[in-house]
């Protein structure tokens, strides 16, 4: 028997009250309408019978779907699995109730345990989210059966999109272009590779029932054929139960836009504008917009009223998307298009299109689920000049841009998305959003620090005038990111009245917004969102599937340093290390209590508001003090930028130790540096060293001294321990006088702790433990500087962590910690062992490609791993032989498992010629 874990009564109507807060304060809901529409569905609920809805999603898409639905005065019920107890959107249901272990094949998938729960909460619809179930035909029935309103497309529509060739028949019998290709019932690898040779190369291999760029393997001739074949049947069997395959004419210059589509059980369907997904990763979207740009208003026409045929032609009901190409390639003025497929459920980048028509799509779809007719009609969904305004989105992920996109995993140590999540508009923009108004409230954010604050509207930098930002997440700061599931953290939604301006919105939400904690793709969106030819007005002839591509190389660029920030970032490190420690004073500079704050030992490490914030004993008690004859130094050289990758920062430390000679720069010098590094045999990404010295001028005063260590010309690099003060006249002491490497001038420096967290550990804990925050604000070189900083060790204990976000841009440093007391068994030994390959990234190994003394070439696959439902093969990082072989198709393993070592292949001669041998000695 399932048992409810948690009731809210009321918890909803306050969170509702919140939501009218934040549309007021974002200027996009007209008010008197918009209560007349919300009205006029309650009572089509109310007839249907429907007054309460389970959500079966988890995440983001749960917490937007209850935010609509208490818009209503719907009781939310959510399910979760062991992994997502007390998530976010558990916590924002009225009932919530745990289905399963942590595998969504054991919970979020399992059809049965969904409507007992639903029997049992006596919710009478379910709103399927997206993933999951979402496109589940047999799911949609199930819920008919058993009496329960499916909020989706009926089974039968489900079933013709869901079979790729089934919904090439029916569209090309619609009158509704396709792309040439094979979609026939014979699945022989003999078939296919015959069809293949018939289509021509280059064409992609696509599961049948796949979506979401799952399944989907590009061949570029038929010798790559095979193995694209065996890796999109295995994806697709993991993602989807069905391991069929279509082969597709590939379109070399496509570009994927796609038409929001709603329709009504009465024989009515809008389409909602179109969007353009071309910015896409390895077939996955990552900045979306509407409407597409750089389109004639004929190409806009014909290709909305393209996907309603393909609606209606199925017998569709409620919400979808239908996906076309377009070849760019085509010298035609209006760009040929093709159906590409159509999504049976609500889109992940359905914000854009609301945004543009001032509608709520989720409240249309419930309407439709009730047996409501659709509020506008095609001519009031476009109006008398189409799309009010451009939107964007941006998904953000936990991934490592610079290490193969891989997914991370681990503790969101912070997560500060812009404080103002909601703008007012310009009555210019109310009054062109009047029309779309009448038909639905826009929507509002779900989840947000503004929501947090009760809607209160804070400057974001760099915001232009008339525009607005919209934060979707379902993470919370203290929040888990695991490996079971997608590892988007937020989507980042913005809208202007012109492209240009949405833009330069979407770029400052970006700017604004703090993520710690584990590796993410922000610096990546920025750099996407700024890149010239993205946001020229001629984008639209530059843009396509193929741009991230062709950009790679800068999108991917390592970061550029400048040693000022180097210099701040080794101050505040210190500063930091010192107040974890319970210090009041840091080397002379004051921690400055904020209003309120607790006395010393009630969760953080300030002094009583009024006492002296010297630590017991005085300065001199600190051990940092000046000296007898000159200024105390303390120096930091083993500091690695990392980039978002998982490069050990001890590799880069002990590289650091072999540097040697002078830097060219002079003092003060504002050159930017660019820190990069070598990767590591697992494949992961750059991280560069760093040197830095710290001289104790006087108190809130230094002077501070860089180096790269991946400089042709850097000062020698001490011995001295990592965090240790340098005794004055040692050898290795950082004096004031090194020739020639970058020095500033850092004064009147004040570290004023975190008062989020300030706040947390005096009402009994903070969020997150282990880690201390603040804001550093100083003068370097005259200069009036401030810097958000955050410092923590990562969950192995092996390396600290610090984060800063000054200026716009965002870095993270990571310096080794040693261990001295440490397991000495076998995974231990083999870890230190030379050659040793380790996973980038946690997952379930699905292949292993190699036996224990398998001679390999540098690069062969080695092990095929699984996360995400994607696969991800790791190979060989030199040439030698395979031993101490330690895992197996089925074993789950965490970043930086130790997977099996590749020997040279002397040292394995040697090793078995000496009785050293390692084979069958790896962990168990």
């Amino acid at each position: 028997m399932l048992r409810v874990v948690c009731t809210r009564r009321g918890t909803g109507r306050a969170l509702l009250q919140q939501w009218h807060t934040l549309c007021q304060a974002s200027g996009r809901c007209n008010s008197t309408s918009s209560t007349q529409t919300l009205e006029t569905t309650r009572q089509a609920l109310k007839s249907a019978g429907l007054d309460s809805v389970l959500v079966a999603n988890r995440g983001e898409i749960a917490c937007r779907v209850m935010a609509t639905a208490r818009k209503l005065g719907l009781r939310t019920v959510a399910v979760f699995s062991e992994a997502d107890r007390g998530a976010a959107h558990v916590q924002a249901a009225d009932e919530a109730y745990c289905i399963g272990p942590a595998a969504a094949r054991d919970s979020y998938l399992r059809q049965d345990v969904l409507l007992r729960v639903a029997g049992q909460a006596r919710a009478k619809a379910i709103h399927p989210g997206y993933g999951f179930l979402s496109e589940n035909a047999g799911f949609a029935d199930a819920c008919k059966q058993a009496g329960v309103v499916f909020v989706g497309p009926p089974g039968s529509a489900i079933r013709s999109m869901g079979d790729k060739a089934a919904a090439k028949a029916i569209m090309t019998a619609a009158g509704v272009p396709v792309v040439p290709g094979y979609h026939g019932e014979d699945q022989s690898e003999a078939r296919l590779l015959e069809e293949a040779e018939k289509i021509g190369f280059p064409l992609l291999v696509k599961a049948v029932s796949g979506g979401g760029g799952k399944g989907m393997k590009l061949a570029h001739s038929m010798e790559e054929l095979p193995a694209a074949l065996a890796s999109a049947r295995r994806e697709a069997a993991a993602a989807f139960g069905d391991d069929r395959v279509l082969l597709e004419r590939y379109i070399t210059r496509p570009r994927h836009v796609e038409v929001q589509v709603v329709a009504d059980a009465h024989g009515r369907a809008v389409y909602v504008f179109d969007r353009d997904c071309s910015l896409q990763r390895r077939h996955q979207k990552v900045i979306e917009e509407a409407p597409a740009p750089g389109l004639p208003a004929a190409f806009h026409t014909h290709i909305g009223e393209a996907a309603v045929r393909a609606a209606l032609a199925t017998g569709y009901t409620n919400a979808g998307t239908v996906e076309f190409i377009v070849d760019m390639g085509s010298a035609e003025a209006v760009k040929p298009f093709y159906f590409m497929e159509m999504n049976t459920r609500l889109q992940v980048e359905h914000p854009v299109s609301e945004l543009v028509a001032g509608v709520d799509l989720v409240e249309w779809q419930l309407a439709v689920a009730a047996g409501a007719r659709l509020p506008l009609t095609q001519e009031q969904v476009l109006g008398a000049r189409g799309a009010r305004g451009h939107a964007f989105e941006a998904r953000l992920y936990a991934e490592a841009p610079r290490n193969n996109f891989l997914p991370g995993a681990g503790t969101v140590r912070r997560w500060r998305p812009p404080p103002a999540v909601s703008f007012e508009l310009p009555p210019a923009v109310l009054a062109a959003n009047a029309p779309a108004a009448a038909g639905s409230a826009a929507t509002a954010p779900v989840s947000s620090a503004a929501a947090a604050a009760g809607g209160g509207a804070t400057a974001v930098p760099g915001l232009p005038p008339g525009t607005c930002i919209r934060v979707d997440s379902g993470v919370r700061e203290g929040d888990e990111v695991g490996i079971n599931y997608d590892p988007m953290i937020a989507k980042l939604i913005t809208w202007g009245p012109d492209r240009d301006s949405a833009l330069a919105a979407l770029r400052a939400a970006l700017s604004a917004t703090q993520v710690a904690g584990l590796p993410t793709n922000l610096a990546y969106l920025h750099r996407l969102a700024s890149h010239n030819a993205f946001s020229t007005p001629r984008c639209g002839s530059e843009l396509d599937t193929g741009f991230i591509p062709r950009h790679a190389s800068m999108l991917l660029h390592p970061q550029p340093l400048p040693p000022s920030v180097a210099a701040l970032a080794g101050v505040a490190r210190w500063l930091l290390q010192a107040a974890a420690d319970g210090q009041g004073m840091a080397g002379g500079a004051a921690l400055v209590p904020p209003q309120g704050a607790a006395p010393q030992g009630a969760g953080h490490p300030l002094p009583a508001p009024g006492a002296s914030v010297w630590a017991p004993g005085g300065p001199w008690g600190l051990g940092d003090a000046k000296r007898l004859w000159h200024h105390a130094t303390f120096r930091f050289a083993d500091m690695a930028l990392p980039e978002g990758g998982v490069q050990s920062a001890a590799a880069v430390a002990a590289a650091a130790k072999e540097a040697h000679g002078h830097s060219h720069h002079g003092h003060g010098h504002s050159k930017e540096v660019t820190v990069a590094g070598s990767s590591s045999g697992s494949g992961s990404s750059g991280g560069g060293g760093l040197d830095v010295g710290i001289t104790v001028v006087s108190q809130c005063d230094f002077e501070v001294e860089v180096a790269g260590a991946n400089d042709d010309h850097v000062a020698p690099l001490g011995s001295s321990p990592s965090g240790t003060s340098v005794k004055s006249g040692s050898a290795d002491a950082t004096s004031g006088n090194s020739p020639g490497r970058p020095r500033f001038s850092i004064r009147n420096v004040k570290l004023l702790p975190d008062g989020a967290a300030v706040a947390a550990g005096a009402a009994g804990g903070r969020a997150v433990a282990g880690q201390t925050g603040g804001r550093v604000e100083a003068e370097v070189e005259g200069a009036r500087v401030r810097a958000d900083v955050l410092t923590f060790t990562t969950a192995g204990g092996n390396e600290g962590v610090l984060c800063m976000w000054t200026g716009g841009a965002a870095y993270e440093f990571r310096w080794p910690i040693p261990r001295w007391s440490r397991d000495m068994g076998a995974a231990a030994s083999v870890a230190g062992a030379g050659g040793a390959v380790t996973a980038p990234m946690p997952g379930r190994v699905v292949k292993v490609a190699v036996a224990e003394g398998d001679k390999v070439a540098k690069g062969a696959p080695l092990v095929v791993l699984e996360a995400m439902k994607m696969e991800h093969s790791v190979v060989a990082p030199r040439a030698g032989v395979v031993r101490q072989l330690a895992v197996a198709a089925g074993t789950q393993v965490s970043d930086s498992h130790v997977l099996m070592v590749v020997m040279a292949e002397e040292a394995a001669a040697a090793a078995a010629a000496a009785g050293g041998d390692s084979k069958g000695k790896g962990p168990k």
